[in-house]
């Protein structure tokens, strides 16, 4: 009976509590220019923003990082179509009025300042980036066009199409995005994936669409696009159609996902698409590229890869794809989700980016603006090995120019050490590149650890196994053993991410989530017995070693002018001295 009364008294205010709603806030602004700034900061909590025009229409409805506090950064909404018209925003539960601006000029090409930013990967300018929708080589520079939510810094839409260019695949430029997301009242209407690739009749686009749809366009000025139309034998897949001219079979390709397998689409005009052929291993995101075998100057080959990095070699009639691999292969380890080639690439290069995932909750406890990361571009070549045709990856010669001098990291010679671990006393900070050789023959695992991540080889299993802390995020055999005896490692270290080349070009293994700070130190060690040999710590500097010997040669010819201005002056002083 207590217990029945007890229940009839906390009933009114559970019918209270149940009753209570989320605070809603507006403010009312008058569109004086073309786009409105809302204020965003990586640590605020997701607010659900809606923004209607002078009839009450919704013309912008998003969960987004708005803020009431200094913001990290201003994410654009174009109301370019209100102008002279009242609009309402209404947003979640702030404690004071959002701070937001207008601008006829967004600062799309204007560099990132804050902190911590990796110096020789490309990121988002701001908010979460996506896979890359098109990597090209056009007019003696590098383009990479890549989803971006601006608002939001987890995976998630509406994706602007941002565009970024380089001059050496290293150093990138922002430039203005080629497509922004629509809304039509209810949802929003943007790319989730696809490619480019550039022509002399423009750069041609096959984009997947947040609605199921693909579309084909052209964009000549790489800040608009003409659409030609919707892909109809392409709609409803779930992963990116990435698309490559074969200019020996003169026809396009595209792959796409079909029922337990990969779909091989071929055209001749990039709008009417014919199902070719079945690929039966079900792939996400796919790309098909050509490549000729190291050894040949006429043996082409034809590569298969998915998201993960690995892939199959095989050959293409222009039809149908005949895998010579007998299983998937891998040379891309750990955080990798996408992998994708420059299309166009001059001198017969072939160039593969890995996309790298990031952990958002981590950008944003250490206060950053963006998430996620374009690894660096990997020369690739096709060699016939022991085991059979397989991928090799090399150092890209561009990023070479940025070294500096190479400083010993160890304080020893070499090291030969029994099951332990080891701190590299000079192997600390960030923006450098960290090489050392280790033996194989009697180690059972091998690990090297950066911050709270940690990546290890298990010789037992033949496996790369990534760690965080102590959890395991993932265990990646290895296709091929790896052999006994002596490999020399290059470890990237670039504020968020560590890519560790095997430079026998056998692997790329990659952890993407790890912060590290100025006093972090690089841990290598072992179980069995290993011998440590070569270890050097080699700075990645702002500038080449071109640029810094011109700046040099700047410096010393202004010294000059200015010792011989010096002279002048002293000789004419000494002239009036001796005429008075």
């Amino acid at each position: 009976m207590r217990k029945f009364f007890a229940l009839i008294l906390l009933l009114p205010l559970c019918i209270f509590a149940s009753d209570k709603k989320d605070v809603i806030n507006e403010m009312k602004l008058l569109i004086e220019k073309d786009w409105i700034l809302l204020p965003m900061h990586g640590n605020e909590k997701y607010h659900k923003v809606e923004i209607l025009n002078d009839e009450k229409i919704p013309i912008f409805v998003s969960s987004i990082l708005l803020t009431d506090s200094k913001p990290n950064w201003r994410a654009p909404v174009n109301v370019s179509a209100y102008k002279g018209k009242e609009i309402t925003i209404k947003y979640g539960d702030l404690k004071k009025e959002p701070s937001i601006t207008q601008t006829d000029n967004p600062a799309w090409t204007k560099p990132y300042t804050n902190r911590a930013r990796p110096l020789f990967h490309l990121t988002a300018k701001e908010g979460c980036m996506g896979e890359s929708c098109g990597m090209f080589y056009r007019n003696g520079k590098w383009h990479c066009f890549f989803l971006n939510n601006p608002y939001a810094m987890n995976p998630r839409g509406p994706y602007f199409v941002s565009h970024a260019v380089s001059d050496d695949l290293t150093k990138w430029f922002y430039r203005k995005p080629i497509y922004i997301p629509t809304f039509d009242g209810k949802t929003f209407l943007y790319p989730t994936g696809g490619s480019a690739v550039a022509t002399d009749d423009g750069v041609h686009i096959l984009w997947r669409f947040s609605d199921g749809s693909v579309r084909y366009g052209i964009s000549q000025d790489l800040e608009s696009i003409e659409w030609k139309g919707d892909i109809p034998a392409l709609a409803g897949k779930k992963s990116s159609p990435d698309i490559f001219y074969d200019d020996d079979k003169k026809v396009w390709v595209a792959l796409g996902e079909v029922d337990n397998g990969t779909g091989i689409f071929t055209s001749k005009d990039l709008k009417d698409w014919i199902h070719s052929d079945r690929f039966d291993v079900k792939l996400y995101a796919p790309t098909l590229h050509k490549i000729i075998l190291s050894s040949s100057t006429v043996s082409t080959k034809y590569l298969i890869t998915n998201f993960d990095g690995s892939y199959i070699v095989g050959d293409f009639d222009g039809e149908k794809f005949k895998p010579i691999s007998p299983n998937m292969l891998r040379i891309f380890y750990g955080d990798v989700y996408g992998l994708k080639f420059f299309r166009n690439a001059p001198k017969g290069r072939n160039l593969a980016v890995p996309f790298i995932a990031q952990p958002p909750s981590l950008l944003r406890d250490v206060g950053q603006s963006f998430t996620n990361v374009m690894g660096l571009p990997y020369e690739m070549r096709l060699v016939d090995a022991r085991e059979g045709l397989r991928l090799r990856v090399g150092l890209l010669p561009e990023i070479v120019e940025y070294f500096g001098e190479a400083e010993d990291a160890l304080g020893v010679s070499h090291m030969d050490f029994q099951s332990n671990i080891f701190t590299l006393p000079d192997a600390t900070g960030n923006n450098f590149a960290l090489t050392f050789t280790f033996d194989t023959t009697q180690i059972d695992t091998f690990c090297l650890g950066a911050g709270v991540l940690r990546f290890d080889y298990s010789k037992k299993y033949q496996s790369f196994i990534f760690r965080r802390i102590e959890d395991v995020k993932s265990t990646q055999p290895l296709p091929d053993p790896l052999s006994l005896g002596f490999h020399d490692v290059m470890m990237f270290v670039d504020s968020y991410l560590i890519e560790t080349l095997f430079l026998d070009g056998s692997a790329v293994a990659i952890i993407g989530d790890s912060f590290i700070n100025p006093e972090q130190q690089i841990k290598i060690g072992a179980t069995g017995r290993i011998y440590l040999d070569k270890v050097s710590r080699i700075p990645i500097l702002a500038t080449t070693q071109a640029q810094r010997g011109d700046f040099a040669r700047r410096y010393l010819e202004a010294l000059k002018k200015q010792e011989e201005k010096a002279k002048e002056s002293a000789k004419k002083t000494e002239q009036t001295e001796s005429q008075q």
